[in-house]
């Protein structure tokens, strides 16, 4: 059990990471569009689901991740 409730610290610490920085480089509406579509590789990853229904978030995904590299790269 201690080393789920530590995993599970460890992808929270994450989570909070790239949501921070989202909203500080790209602002709140990017940053939830990101957790929506990070959601639906959760749920595929670890429900299945949405196999074959991917592609358009895939693309937006990597759209956002993009943008967020160049928004990163700007203000450094």
């Amino acid at each position: 059990m201690e080393h789920l409730l530590n995993r599970y610290a460890k992808l929270e610490s994450v989570r909070s990471a790239y949501m921070s920085k989202f909203r500080r480089l790209l602002g709140k509406p990017k940053a939830k569009e990101f957790e929506e579509l990070y959601n639906l590789r959760s749920k595929f990853l670890h429900e299945g689901l949405g196999r074959g229904n991917l592609l358009e978030p895939a693309n937006a995904a990597l759209n956002l991740a993009q943008e967020l590299l160049l928004a990163d790269l700007e203000s450094a």
